[in-house]
C-alpha cells in the first residue's frame, strides 16, 4: 500500500504511524514540522518549471526506490 493508505490504516486502527509502517516492511518516513514544510515549499516556489520538473522526478524516484517499487 501507499504510504497515504498505510498511514490512513495507522490513523484508522489507533495505531502508531511507525508501528504501521514497520509491520508492512516499509521505510518510516520522518516527521516534518511546519517550518521545515514552509522551508520546502519557499525553495520550490522559487524554480522555474523545468527545475520543478527534476525536482519532481528526483523525489519520486528516491519514494519509489523507498517503497520497493
Amino acid at each position: 500500500p501507499s504510504p497515504d493508505k498505510l498511514r490512513q490504516l495507522a490513523e484508522g486502527a489507533g495505531l502508531p504511524v511507525a508501528q504501521v509502517f514497520e509491520a508492512a516492511g516499509r521505510h518510516i518516513p520522518a516527521p516534518m514540522d511546519d517550518e521545515d514544510e514552509r522551508q520546502f515549499l519557499h525553495l520550490l516556489r522559487s524554480l522555474d518549471n523545468a527545475d520543478r520538473t527534476v525536482i519532481r522526478a528526483t523525489m519520486e524516484a528516491m519514494a519509489d526506490r523507498r517503497t520497493g517499487q
